[in-house]
């Protein structure tokens, strides 16, 4: 359980003050007295039992030692209150709250209050509660290992030896509670779990050594040795009893994980093990996902497949089979054709950084930018049905209207975009005096909207690709926008078509002029953000096509929330607010949009376009950096046909504009 790997015996936690100097003090007192958090730098000596805490990790200051015995115990409560600045932000924050009971100070008096701390994380806190139980195995071990003196050794001719000795077993570590609302976050609870509950169950509390027996006097003879215990009868099996907070806690935690979770981290593991060439990672990856579900016929799972058998080939078949796939990705003129040669290259085992591979994806970028001959002959093709959610393929959007492009990872889709940081040529959206809009990291989830649904000049087609696919999450959620409102009840298709909606989008340049540099404004004068004209009621259609238009801009996206204008990053539009069955529609919608809502992934290099004014798109929640693409084209009236924006997310850089009109071609918008 104590391992080098696994263990921490230094690092950084918030300490609750107050307990050191008080240690003599009553319960009554101390909770009159207010205990403030405090960071201070930890050092656990492991054999000694000792936990010193300094003020910084210079160890140039001391502030105290607290000492554990073998009585002591740690716990994790069932709730607890944080009040001021370090009180939790989130309702389901993880704290990494935990308590040692039952400890000393430095000059050996009990402490009476529990000795609280919090870990910076998840991961440090199973770590500090790993090295914490270690150090007190050792402490109860070496309690039980000192001897017991009794009447017997204190006999001139005693001469038992070790193996009449009764040993007790090791004692249990001591019980680790885990509040049974206590949410998994970043904990690893399985490994918590094995490491601290060995078998899922509570060990058994060893049993108390039996008395010596009794010394008999002989007349005569002065005293003999006693008789030897009787043999021990075999304990009766235990009964069954409840499982510990800890147990209830990480079950309970793992239970709400649904099975469709860990398909999806298999599956993910499974794209990770066929980027290698390790046929075994590839085998048991395989062998993880079919157990827990993944078909068969899945598209991951044929390309992890096919993978095994090309390491299994001969090295003069794998020759022959590298020469044609560079032959093939040589030749290929077409975007399909380009699609399929880079997505067999990179599952054969081609580098991204090859040069065979750059240059075939150059070119299927170019032919992505290039605008269509005509908008409306793609219209019926981006018109897509609802697939299944745990089984999309390239192959099966295709089929159902999505114009899907793989540029690599084969058949495989897996991670996509974030939202659009960038300008488009000749306008300049979210800002009306001339600025950019405010540019954040956006790893948060969004909800389903029009791409550039709050103007009247929206684009037909948008195409997202992924240059670089974050590190967790990022799944591009999709609903059909015809068939939300043709779900909704008849009185909620009319107040869609008659209602009217009003623009807060001007709601981003003041209404008074911004003073000189100096000047300052009288108390109570300072202007605020609003509008420098009144709110107008518009039908929302824009160039979107009815019904779904209604639909469309920030409605969606407010069905469980209500809409207000932000003064920094979007325009917003909401129903008028004589609206008198408001909150109805608002819940009604939001469970349409949950049900008629599917996700999918997209692996780096593939290209997904969609119908903007027939779907609705949004993101989930992801981690890590992330490079997208974003193609737009169609529909703008005196605009140019297509633009093409490349954005880099953490740099949040727009570095390229590209224009398919001569107009536009000098337009580059280059800001950090």
């Amino acid at each position: 359980m104590y391992g080098e790997e696994t263990a921490r015996t230094t690092g950084s936690m918030l300490k609750k003050g107050g307990g050191r100097s008080r240690a003599g003090e009553s319960l009554v007192q101390a909770q009159l007295h207010r205990r403030n958090w405090q960071r201070r730098w930890f050092v656990l000596d492991v054999e000694e039992g000792e936990l010193h805490y300094y003020k910084d990790a210079s160890l140039g200051k001391y502030k105290g030692c607290v000492r554990l015995t073998s009585e002591s115990g740690i716990k994790i409560p069932d709730t607890v209150r944080l009040r001021g600045r370090h009180r939790p932000t989130k309702k389901n924050e993880d704290l990494n709250y935990f308590e040692i009971h039952d400890a000393v100070d430095e000059e050996g008096r009990e402490r009476r209050r529990p000795f609280a701390l919090r870990a910076p994380n998840g991961e440090e806190l199973l770590e500090w509660l790993m090295s914490l139980q270690a150090c007190l195995g050792m402490l109860r071990q070496e309690r039980l290992s000192r001897p017991r003196l009794s009447a017997a050794h204190l006999s001139d001719d005693d001469e038992s030896d070790d193996d009449d000795a009764v040993e007790a077993p090791p004692p249990p570590p001591a019980l680790l509670e885990l509040p049974s609302d206590h949410r998994g976050g970043s904990w690893r609870l399985e490994e918590l779990r094995d490491a601290l509950l060995p078998g899922g169950d509570d060990p058994p509390k060893p049993s108390p050594p039996p008395p010596p027996p009794p010394v008999e006097e002989s007349p005569g003879r002065g005293r003999r040795k006693p008789p030897p215990p009787p043999p021990k009868k075999p304990p009766p099996p235990p009964s069954p009893s409840p499982p510990s907070n800890l147990a209830a806690a990480v079950d309970q935690t793992l239970a709400r994980r649904s099975s469709l979770d860990h398909r999806r981290e298999a599956v993910d593991a499974l794209v990770l093990a066929t980027g290698t060439d390790d046929a075994d990672a590839i085998f048991v990856s395989i062998e993880h996902a079919i157990d827990l579900g993944v078909d068969d016929d899945h598209a991951v799972v044929v390309a992890a497949r096919s993978k095994l058998k090309a390491l299994d080939e001969p090295q003069e078949a794998r020759e022959a089979r590298r020469h044609q796939l560079e032959l093939a990705l040589d030749r290929a003129n077409d975007r399909e054709a380009l699609g399929d040669a880079i997505a067999d290259a990179v599952a054969f085992g081609f580098s991204q950084d090859s040069r065979h591979v750059q240059h075939a994806q150059a070119r299927l970028c170019a032919l992505l930018s290039a605008p269509p001959a005509d908008d409306d002959d793609d219209a019926d093709l981006l018109r897509a049905a609802q697939p299944a959610p745990d089984n999309i393929t390239r192959l099966f959007l295709a089929s159902q209207g999505y114009a899907v492009s793989r540029a690599a990872g084969g058949d495989v889709l897996s991670a996509l975009e974030w939202g659009l940081d960038a300008v488009l040529p000749g306008e300049v959206p979210f800002s009306y005096d001339g600025g950019y809009f405010s540019r954040k990291r956006r790893s948060a989830a969004a909800s389903q909207h029009n791409e550039m649904g709050y103007g009247p000049r929206a684009p037909r087609y948008v195409a997202f690709g992924a240059l670089l696919a974050a590190e967790l999450g990022g799944e591009t959620t999709l609903v059909d926008g015809h068939e939300l409102f043709e779900s909704l009840a008849p009185q909620w298709q009319r107040a869609v078509r008659d209602r009217r909606v009003i623009d807060t989008a001007c709601a981003l340049t003041p209404t008074t002029p911004r003073k000189p540099r100096g000047a300052t404004h009288s108390a109570g004068t300072r202007p605020r953000s609003s509008c420098t004209r009144a709110p107008t009621a518009r039908s929302s259609s824009s160039n979107f096509s009815e019904p779904t238009a209604r639909l469309s801009t920030n409605t969606l996206r407010n069905a469980t929330s209500r809409s207000r204008a932000d003064s920094t990053t979007s325009h917003h539009t909401t129903w008028a607010p004589d609206h008198e069955l408001e909150p109805e529609f608002r819940v009604s919608l939001a469970a349409l949009a949950d049900n008629l809502t599917f996700s999918l992934k997209l692996a780096t290099g593939t290209v997904l376009v969609v119908d903007n004014f027939w779907h609705k798109h949004g993101r989930s929640e992801f981690r890590g950096e992330r490079h997208m693409l974003v193609a737009m084209r169609g529909a703008w009236r005196g605009e140019p046909r297509a633009s093409l924006v490349r954005a880099q997310h953490h740099g949040c850089l727009v570095s390229q504009v590209v224009s398919a009109t001569k107009d536009m071609a000098s337009s580059r918008v280059a800001r950090e």
